[in-house]
């Protein structure tokens, strides 16, 4: 079996880029999140001006709303809900009465 690759994540945030993009809709945009203190979000996907948010993680081993996530949901309160994308979990939590789903 080979040893994992040093750039998966980076793989999987390309292909998940490449997969939003192609499905993009007029009412829609695709952006991305960073603060001052370098904390990020992957993707921010608008649709109707309410976000979206898609983050891919590589190695997350438990469902726990990552830092950025929750700094943002507090800015804009108008965020529909969170997806992170992990190959490890399966599972629903909320933060600040959003959906945060992990699959």
């Amino acid at each position: 079996m080979p040893a994992e690759r040093s750039d998966i994540g980076v793989i999987h945030e390309s292909f998940a880029a490449l997969q939003l993009i192609s499905r993009i809709k007029p009412n829609m945009e695709l952006k991305f999140w960073r603060n001052k203190a370098g904390q990020k979000i992957d993707f921010v996907l608008l649709k109707n001006r309410q976000p979206l948010l898609i983050e891919i993680k590589t190695t997350i081993h438990e469902p726990k709303v990552p830092q950025a996530i929750k700094i943002f949901i507090k800015n804009y309160p108008e965020t529909a809900g969170t997806i992170i994308y992990s190959t490890e979990l399966n599972a629903d939590v909320e933060y600040l009465c959003k959906q945060v789903a992990f699959r």
